[in-house]
């Protein structure tokens, strides 16, 4: 009778054991499942922030408008060479139509590139050339950027500033920054040279990044770095330079960070 007794429990607690490890054999594969589910809905270039800074350091980013036609874009090809890009949206609201701009401003290719490189998983930022000569013209100017852009949730906002067009400049490119961000813009960043901004007056400081053109002498394709006072996070180094997925030169920019690319390319 004992023995008996002593071999149901044993029998008893074998199958308990099975039970046990199937149920935790279970829980296991229900986590890993559901783990790799919530992965799978990250985008891509942030789930490894390791790869994507590595990236940005031996690629360059680009900034493309309708001077590079969509048609002539092999937007898969061109994924491969570079860790991101910042595309024109407009010029101004209002212009003489052309093959580079529509009437009411809107640069033609930019819905084409913007989905074509997002559609390939780069990072796409925005810009908006500014031309207004009124504060209110600024305002305007800056609806527009927010209503065409939004829908594509960019990574970042830049307003380009590069022609004096009103007597306060500075006040007017404030007046374009401060109603992006009342629209609910993120990271808005300042396009321009260091000398004209300074020719200006203009103050950076409530910008979020600030993005200067500077080529060098020679304007070869050669990185060189400026030496300024003035805070910057991106450089657009050349406009020479030709890469794989475009067979025209194209403006090259350098990110000077592990943290502006964070900052300005990773939502």
């Amino acid at each position: 009778m004992q023995k008996k007794l002593n071999l149901k429990t044993l029998v008893i607690l074998f199958v308990s054991l099975i039970v046990v490890f199937l149920f935790l054999a279970w829980v296991r594969i229900t986590t890993i499942h559901k783990l790799g589910q919530a992965y799978s809905n990250l985008p891509a270039l942030q789930s490894d922030l390791k790869n994507t800074s590595v990236n940005f350091e031996k690629k360059p980013a680009i900034d493309l408008s309708a001077y590079q036609p969509y048609k002539s874009v092999n937007y898969a090809k061109l994924a491969k060479n570079i860790s991101a890009a910042i595309v024109r949206v407009q010029d101004g609201i209002k212009a003489t139509p052309s093959i580079y701009i529509n009437k009411d401003g809107s640069d033609p290719a930019f819905k084409y590139h913007i989905t074509g490189l997002q559609e390939q998983g780069v990072p796409v930022a925005v810009y908006a050339y500014a031309n207004a000569t009124t504060k209110n013209q600024m305002v305007e100017e800056a609806k527009s950027f927010y209503e065409r852009a939004k829908a594509y949730q960019p990574t970042s906002w830049w307003v380009d500033v590069e022609s004096p067009t009103m007597k306060d400049l500075n006040g007017g490119v404030e007046a374009f920054r401060s109603e992006l961000e009342k629209l609910g813009a993120k990271n808005i960043g300042i396009y321009s040279r260091d000398d004209f901004l300074t020719e200006n007056n203009i103050d950076t400081s409530k910008f979020d990044g600030t993005w200067l053109a500077y080529y060098g002498q020679l304007n070869d394709g050669s990185f060189t770095a400026l030496n300024i006072k003035r805070s910057y996070q991106i450089q657009q180094y050349t406009d020479q330079l030709k890469i794989d997925g475009y067979a025209g030169p194209i403006d090259h920019d350098r990110i000077l960070s592990t943290a502006a690319y964070k900052k300005f390319f990773l939502i």
